[in-house]
């Protein structure tokens, strides 16, 4: 029923063949990149008691490429592998998995030094409505 259980079950959910990290990214990855975000459920419905029953989670899959095209195709993966997925994992009830908003894509300040241009970033947030239920 811990927190950390249910990040693991949404980080579980990664397209294989995407270079993932968690948090952030090494000191020197290879584009292209994604890095997972959790962000824990708060809660937004209640008992009478006051007990937490539901709340949403979200992940924040960010994204980087040398160009925008790298980050579209690495989108496709994402969103092929998190749009209406169920997370599954002790103690919590999980909602399919939605795209919350739009997807930013754009260029951001790190260069990369052997090209001498900046990578492009893809942000898209995911939601799931979360239950405990042990």
């Amino acid at each position: 029923m811990s927190v950390r259980v249910l990040a693991q079950a949404l980080r579980a959910l990664a397209p294989v063949g995407v270079s993932v990290h968690v948090g952030e990214t090494s000191p020197s990855p290879t584009l292209p990149w994604a890095v997972l975000n959790f962000a824990a459920p708060g809660v937004s419905e209640r008992s009478l008691a006051s007990a937490p029953l539901a709340g949403p989670a979200r992940l924040l899959v960010t994204i980087a490429g040398a160009t925008e095209d790298a980050v579209l195709i690495v989108l496709e993966k994402i969103l092929a592998a998190y749009e209406g997925a169920r997370p599954v994992t002790d103690g919590w009830q999980c909602s399919p998995l939605e795209q919350v908003g739009d997807v930013k894509i754009f260029p951001d300040d790190v260069v990369v030094a052997s090209v001498n241009r900046r990578v492009v970033v893809g942000k898209v947030t995911f939601e799931t409505t979360v239950a405990r239920t042990a």
